[in-house]
């Protein structure tokens, strides 16, 4: 059958990877033509017919994936070859799938002796898992092999199961970096008071990608308690880091960070990076202060905004922070630039004298 045919692509070796999901994925769709589409919210997974009962907000992990019984039994009995190479092109192609047999399958396949099977199954878990995963995804993160680990510790913070929570915080100390970032990424996605502490603490770790995550937690999840420690990272030698901290102090929106702030959108972090770091620590950095509100940044924002060498993203957002300011002093600098061709966004500045007005 045409079924058949596709299921050979995956033996094939003279076929990539790719062209062998195309192939099997091609007959598949010509052969059914029922669709589920998948998403989460709060963690939990849904699975409907009629995308008209999805959720307008608070959805994430949208896909739409192919029913097709038959192709699904052929791909199952595939996932048994002892051959890692095809259990991996299988895995590849079932993603496309949507059949409740597909996760206890995967399950399984987190104690094969392949660790790129083992990875590849863990990732899958991410879209497919649901709460019935949690108790062997614990146990991979104990995995001898840290791609494994990490895998488990992301779909552990998708499925957002509190029985995962002690053993994710267990992970903040392990060995590699990317676990570490996996484990600290999928806390944010948490409730316990324990977790803002970890954060801070994972501050201060060597990873940059742990550091990172650590911050973007704080960004999602603002606390004024994380500010004193968040303002030290405006130095961090990293070119994206100070920029995402600079985000996450306007989210914070505690006065203790402005005057460092003010440094930054004038430019007074003197750093080797790669190119445009500063411009887009410049740019957060005006985003914040008029996220914070206070009335001392207005003098650094009139100066950026007047500013004809400034880069025009920069200009745009220090004009909307000082409407978000609403200072009276910035009502001069800003009617000047309604007649500058220059100005990249001349309805930025509109807006921005509106709101300065309609606050007084």
């Amino acid at each position: 059958t045409l079924e058949n045919k596709a299921l050979m692509t995956i033996y094939r070796k003279d076929l990539t990877l790719p062209e062998a999901v195309k192939t099997f994925k091609s007959v598949a769709e010509k052969t059914s033509k029922e669709r589920a589409h998948v998403y989460r919210k709060e963690g939990v997974r849904y699975v409907t017919k009629n995308p008209k009962e999805i959720p307008k907000e608070g959805v994430s992990g949208r896909a739409d994936r192919i029913i097709h019984l038959s192709a699904v039994n052929k791909l199952i009995n595939a996932l048994n070859n002892s051959n890692a190479e095809v259990k991996f092109k299988v895995l590849e192609i079932i993603w496309a799938f949507e059949d409740s047999r597909i996760e206890d399958h995967l399950l399984k396949l987190l104690d094969d002796p392949s660790p790129l099977v083992r990875q590849r199954a863990s990732s899958m878990l991410n879209s497919i898992g649901t709460d019935k995963a949690v108790p062997k995804l614990i146990i991979a993160l104990k995995d001898q092999n840290e791609s494994v680990r990490t895998e488990a510790a992301r779909t552990l913070g998708t499925i957002n199961d509190k029985r995962a929570l002690e053993l994710l915080i267990a992970r903040l100390d392990d060995i590699n970096d990317f676990v570490r970032a996996a484990a600290i990424a999928s806390l944010g996605k948490f409730e316990d008071p324990r977790i803002l502490d970890l954060t801070i603490k994972m501050f201060q770790d060597k990873s940059t990608q742990v550091r990172w995550n650590a911050i973007y937690n704080i960004r999602e999840k603002p606390d004024k308690r994380a500010v004193e420690f968040l303002i030290p990272l405006l130095n961090d030698l990293d070119s994206n880091i100070p920029s995402l901290t600079a985000e996450a102090l306007g989210k914070c929106a505690d006065s203790k960070a402005v005057e460092l702030l003010i440094k930054a959108v004038k430019g007074e972090f003197n750093r080797n990076r790669r190119f445009n770091s500063d411009a887009n620590l410049r740019s957060s950095a005006a985003k914040a202060l008029g996220l914070i509100g206070d009335k001392r940044a207005v003098p650094a924002l009139i100066e950026v905004v007047s500013n004809y060498k400034e880069e025009s993203y920069i200009r745009s957002t220090a004009a909307i922070s000082l409407g978000e300011i609403g200072d009276l002093l910035a009502l001069e600098a800003l009617t000047n630039l309604l007649n500058d061709k220059k100005f990249p966004s001349p309805q930025t500045i509109e807006g921005a004298i509106k709101k300065i007005k309609k606050g007084q």
